[in-house]
């Protein structure tokens, strides 16, 4: 068995055991992400020797990223963020060194923009500095292909921070840009982001609006998935609701 598909399967047992034990906000993304990272690493690993072993080099210090940021999640597991804020910082600091230092010796790879995007979420859990978080997220997607699947996964995350950001004009362009993807059915992220584009609407008393959204995802629902699509399912429970 080979090294990549040995690591493939510890992250994908990883993801599972984390999944049922955490709860911080946005670590979905982050570490479902870091799941489709690991299952698509192989198409890096281009012809020549040099860049072979550059992206391999990247992708075991990517590894060491998410292993020392698992254990500092660890760490400051029930831990108040007012009250043990001084711990927390202190328990994310090798974490957010470690993670400076690699991001630095492999920005030419690849896998560069998810170093940046556990940095966001590192800044989060740190400090709590929403718009500190936001910047650097920004930095990450302005490095991943459009209207990839992982860059439509972090935008959708980008989308739910601007969202709780105290800046009007962040919150303004987060229902737009979610409004934007929630028409687009071609982009990978379009059923999630019609989903919240009905929520976001029912909650803001447009139930017209709202119930525009869900019949959209419904009416492009793939009916020969073979998996039900849980955003499809809600989004007719919230039309049978209403």
């Amino acid at each position: 068995m080979s090294m990549y598909v040995k690591f493939q399967k510890n992250v994908s047992s990883f993801y599972a055991s984390l999944q049922g034990q955490y709860s911080a906000k946005y670590v979905k993304e982050v570490l479902i992400g870091t799941a489709i990272v690991t299952i698509l690493a192989g198409g890096y690993f281009l012809n020549t020797l040099y860049l072979k072993n550059r992206e391999e080099r990247a992708f075991v210090a990517l590894s060491e990223v998410i292993e020392s940021f698992t254990h500092s999640q660890q760490i400051t597991q029930g831990l108040d963020s007012a009250k043990d804020q001084e711990k927390i910082e202190q328990a994310w600091q090798d974490t957010e060194t470690l993670l400076n230092a690699l991001h630095k010796e492999h920005m030419s790879s690849y896998l560069a923009p998810y170093f940046l995007i556990f940095k966001s979420q590192i800044i989060l859990e740190k400090t709590s500095n929403l718009q500190e978080a936001i910047k650097v997220l920004d930095e990450a997607l302005a490095q991943m292909p459009k209207n990839s699947e992982m860059s439509s996964l972090f935008q959708m995350k980008r989308i739910k921070m601007g969202f709780d950001s105290k800046q009007e004009n962040d919150r303004k362009q987060a229902l737009q840009d979610l409004t934007v993807i929630a028409q687009d059915i071609s982009n990978p992220a379009f059923q999630e982001a019609a989903y919240e584009l009905g929520v976001y609407y029912l909650y803001a008393g447009d139930v017209e609006k709202s119930q525009e959204a869900f019949k959209r995802l419904v009416d492009n629902a793939d009916a020969k998935a073979l998996l039900s699509s849980p955003w499809v399912q809600q989004a007719k429970e919230k039309l049978i609701v209403a």
